[in-house]
């Protein structure tokens, strides 16, 4: 087990392209499909960002937390058989 749990780690990696607000993930999207990831992100960001800037503007709080309200991308990177089984599974 050893073995197959090492041969995972080192095999290449894959990204996913996660679009979140805060720590919740929207929606995953294949390496590939970056365009699509920003995409997502512009078509919530405004909407967003116009709610957390009332709010700021109300009353300001922490730069730090205003910056994680606000969608975002994050990259992660996953072995190739996450990718395949984890992350988008040709079952779903």
């Amino acid at each position: 087990m050893d073995a197959k749990i090492k041969a995972v780690e080192e095999s290449p990696k894959r990204t996913v392209w996660r679009v979140c607000i805060g720590i919740i993930s929207e929606a995953n999207y294949r390496e590939d499909d970056f365009e699509k990831a920003a995409g997502h992100l512009l078509r919530i960001f405004k909407n967003r960002f116009m709610r957390e800037a009332g709010d700021w503007i109300e009353k300001p709080y922490g730069y730090l937390n205003f910056e994680r309200n606000l969608p975002h991308i994050t990259p992660e990177l996953v072995s190739q058989i996450e990718y395949e089984t984890e992350w988008f599974s040709a079952k779903l």
